[in-house]
Order: structure tokens, then sequence, then C-alpha cells
């Protein structure tokens, strides 16, 4: 069994937006990588390992377990924008990105 510093688990849906080492593509998109009963094994800030809480706290042992109740955990999503950012959404142009729709074609 490996140590780390903190397991988080007990997390109804985990999103971990995994890509599988390539970006997603159109349909692809679609799939925000949803781990049911989903848990974390962090060292030093950084994740060591995902998984369903069963695997993680049958690989991992931790000195701070913290159940999360059976919420929800997403990613930090960051809007790096150097400017001033659109007021309002592009709702319908992500639609059609997921769809399969080209930058040209959006355009």
């Amino acid at each position: 069994m490996k140590s780390c510093d903190l397991i988080i688990k007990d997390i109804a849906q985990l999103v971990t937006c995994a890509s599988h080492q390539h970006p997603k593509r159109g349909k692809q998109m679609r799939d925000i990588g949803i781990i049911s009963n989903g848990a974390l094994a962090i060292q030093d800030g950084l994740f060591l390992d995902v998984g369903d809480s069963i695997y993680i706290t049958a690989n991992y042992q931790a000195e701070k377990v913290i159940s999360a109740n059976n919420k929800v955990i997403i990613p930090g999503l960051v809007d790096c924008h150097t400017h001033t950012i659109h007021d309002g959404n592009r709702y319908d142009e992500f639609e059609m990105r997921i769809s399969g729709k080209t930058y040209m074609e959006i355009m």
C-alpha cells in the first residue's frame, strides 16, 4: 500500500476531463470523464491517482482522509484572457464544436 498526504473519498461524481494523452475533438468533447463514487490520492499538493473510492482506499493510506459526503468535484476552470472578455456567452458555438463542426463552419 502506498502512502500519501491526503485522500478525498466518497465523491458522488469526480469530473476528470481526462483526455487519454491527446486533445479531445468533436464528439469526444461530450465525455467529461466522470468517475462515480470517486476518490483522490494527493501528495505534496499534486494528484497521485484518481479512481473510485474502493480502488483508492485499497491502494493508498493517508494520515488525513476527508469524506466529500457525496458532493461533486470538478476542475477549476480559469479564463486566462489578458484583455476584456466578451460580455455574453458562446454556448451555441460550443454545441456546434462538440457536434463536429469546424471553426470555419462556425464562423
